[in-house]
């Protein structure tokens, strides 16, 4: 629902929703959208069916859980990661390397 709005058409409309939350903690639970928990879900279901090397690419949202899912991390450390564009993250083996 909050597709195609500015920031400030979001808090207007959304109040509840919008209020004191970090970051773009907001894009999670969205009305109409998916929880933290769903994205996480949908996104190691993805991860579970790759049987080879694979690159992908997505938004910054679904991007931040699958490398949080492929860190091991919990959903707090999820939500703080950055979303940096222009850059390649490369998940093996339960780390992360940035190319630029």
């Amino acid at each position: 629902d909050l597709s195609g709005l500015t920031k400030p058409e979001m808090v207007a409309r959304y109040p509840g929703h919008m209020a004191g939350k970090p970051d773009y903690d907001w894009y999670f639970g969205a009305p109409g959208g998916e929880t933290l928990l769903q994205m996480r879900d949908r996104a190691a279901r993805w991860l579970a069916g790759l049987t080879r090397p694979t690159i992908a690419v997505a938004h910054g949202q679904i991007g931040k859980v699958i490398r949080g899912i492929c860190l091991g991390l919990d959903d707090h450390q999820i939500l703080r990661l950055g979303e940096p564009q222009g850059i390649v993250h490369v998940l093996e083996n339960g780390a992360e390397t940035i190319w630029q």
